[in-house]
């Protein structure tokens, strides 16, 4: 799929994500809401299946970053009182 807009990106994946996540893992991420704890599992999977495989016609910095804005943005439609960029300092270490 042709993506021209980072945020058009960022919120279809996490749709995407969601829809397909079972039960427990929806608890899990709820029960453990820091996107950093998920970043070789998780991360690896979006970034393997969302964005190497698309054509993502906007500028992003790095993919680890892109991976971490998604799991950001599924938490914070599953997470009651969850913020979204609550653990940004993370992306200063990647």
């Amino acid at each position: 799929m042709l993506y021209r807009s980072k945020k058009q990106f960022i919120k279809e994946t996490a749709l995407d994500i969601i829809e397909n996540l079972s039960e427990e893992q929806k608890n899990s991420l709820i029960s453990n809401p820091n996107p950093s704890h998920y970043h070789f599992t998780l991360g690896i999977y979006i970034r393997n299946k969302y964005i190497y495989k698309n054509q993502l016609k906007f500028h992003y910095n790095h993919a680890d970053h892109l991976s971490y804005e998604i799991i950001d943005s599924v938490l914070a439609r599953i997470v009651p009182k969850y913020k979204k960029g609550q653990h940004r300092s993370f992306l200063k270490m990647i």
